[in-house]
């Protein structure tokens, strides 16, 4: 990595790249290319003009302005761009509505080697790093699932489990409260803590077997949360 790359050569070189190599690709215009956004099916506008600033790029699908990318160069750590891309997303014209006051629902940062990510529409929203961006149709389907959806589903698919003690349920409703809350950091860290957990092969003892009820537990929660 050459910390000396300027932020022209990263985002032409890295990020220019990732966002044409997916599938479908961003096509990426310049901002004095646009004539009317509602024609902008998968593109990545550069140089987008807000009331707070230039965004690097603004991601529009489908005529609608779902996301902003900030870009810095490959030194600097992407994780704290994304205030400034809240800032942009303040400033964007309210083409499509406001969340906690934002008027694009995703914001990305970038270094080129790594990818920040939030959705802003949740009351309590959270940052997660990403393997990647996501294409135009992955943005849109998350912009069409509405932020309610996952209250709606747990409410229609009630717990049921054999053999199983209140507490354990409790502790199941816990969790589902804490992802219809969009506060999916507590649960990864939640299931970090997992690792290890299963008992050896042929363990017979009480906590052999209280580490196997717990381990039915976890996987009926991975379930439902991968929903």
């Amino acid at each position: 990595m050459n910390v000396y790359e300027s932020e022209w050569l990263t985002r032409k070189q890295r990020i220019d790249s990732q966002l044409r190599s997916l599938n479908p690709a961003w096509e990426i215009i310049h901002y004095s290319q646009v004539r009317d956004t509602t024609y902008l099916s998968h593109h990545a506008v550069e140089e987008y003009p807000t009331q707070n600033g230039f965004a690097d790029y603004a991601l529009f699908v489908q005529g609608k302005l779902l996301g902003i990318i900030e870009a810095k160069r490959v030194s600097i750590d992407a994780q704290n761009a994304l205030e400034q891309a809240k800032r942009y997303s303040l400033g964007c014209p309210n083409t499509l509505g406001e969340w906690n006051a934002f008027r694009t629902p995703f914001i990305y940062a970038t270094n080129g080697t790594r990818i920040w990510f939030a959705d802003l529409r949740g009351s309590s929203y959270y940052a997660r790093e990403l393997s990647g961006f996501h294409t135009s149709q992955a943005m849109n389907d998350m912009f069409n699932q509405a932020v309610g959806n996952a209250y709606e589903w747990f409410h229609l698919n009630p717990i049921d489990l054999d053999e199983i003690r209140y507490y354990q349920t409790e502790a199941i409703q816990s969790i589902e409260s804490t992802i219809i809350a969009n506060e999916f950091n507590r649960i990864i860290s939640y299931f970090d803590k997992l690792v290890g957990l299963s008992p050896k092969e042929g363990d017979t003892s009480l906590e052999a077997t209280t580490k196997a009820n717990n381990i039915k537990i976890y996987t009926f929660v991975y379930q439902r949360f991968k929903y």
